[in-house]
């Protein structure tokens, strides 16, 4: 098993798996229980905005450890998961009915009334 300092950790960037520069790390959240890291805290950089994340307290944005592909020279972090832990942190969307104009109905026609092809 591979050894990271986390003094080492600070600062270093964090990249989506398709190359998006994201921000910086600033700490990390740890299960007390279990020594496990939940989160990464970050400083977003200021070419992205993220919504849905939830935040430490100083207002940082967390991405949950789970969507880190790999940590060496920057911390890769897996966009799609990143987009599907956003989409499950949203608070669930009130049904929507659709709304459907309706013409009203049209009159009956009767051969009188049908347009007549010019005659040559």
């Amino acid at each position: 098993m591979t050894q990271i300092s986390a003094n080492r950790l600070r600062g270093i960037g964090i990249l989506t798996d398709k190359g998006i520069y994201v921000g910086q790390l600033r700490d990390m959240v740890i299960d007390e229980t279990n020594g496990k890291i939940l989160a990464l805290s970050i400083k977003l950089s200021k070419e992205v905005s993220v919504q849905g994340l939830q935040k430490d307290d100083s207002g940082n944005p967390m991405i949950p450890f789970s969507a880190v592909l790999a940590m060496r020279d920057f911390i890769v972090v897996n966009e799609r998961a990143l987009t599907i832990q956003l989409a499950k942190s949203r608070q669930p969307a009130q049904p929507v009915q659709a709304v459907i104009p309706t013409a009203p109905p049209a009159p009956p026609t009767t051969p009188s009334q049908q347009p007549s092809a010019p005659k040559p």
